[in-house]
């Protein structure tokens, strides 16, 4: 019997060896395969940043084109404006000038004779009929 009780201990030993072995092998292998899974996500993760960067350097280079666009347009825009202010300017300018010219020549004119009021009248209306053309 001592001899059976110790082979039932002995095996009851290299079974209790044997589960625990297969234990800590299936342990091995469930941190193994964890591992596996999150080298997995972690390579999935890096792959989403690098592609939410380059959307966003896609992104970024048209709305930078759609800005330059409209900033052009607007540009544009601005720059016919202040070409017409100046046109408008400078034909103003000319018509004071020639209404100063007018006044000055029919003040000195109003010092001759009538003679040459009648003259200055013609010469007044011609120049004002000159100035009609330039609106």
């Amino acid at each position: 019997e001592n001899v059976q009780d110790s082979q039932l201990g002995s095996a009851s030993a290299l079974h209790t060896s044997e589960t625990e072995r297969r234990i800590q092998m299936r342990k091995r292998i469930i941190v193994w395969m964890l591992r596996q899974h999150l080298a997995i996500a972690w390579t999935a993760f890096q792959n989403s940043l690098s592609t939410a960067k380059k959307n966003r350097g896609t992104v970024q280079r048209v709305l930078r084109w759609v800005a330059h666009q409209n900033l052009s347009g607007a540009f544009r825009q601005y720059y016919e404006c202040v070409k017409d202010e100046i046109r408008v300017k400078i034909i103003c300018t000319r018509l004071v000038q020639r209404m100063r010219q007018a006044a000055v020549f029919k003040m000195f004119s109003s010092w001759k004779t009538s003679r040459h009021l009648k003259m200055l009248a013609r010469k007044v209306s011609y120049r004002w009929q000159r100035c009609k053309y330039f609106w």
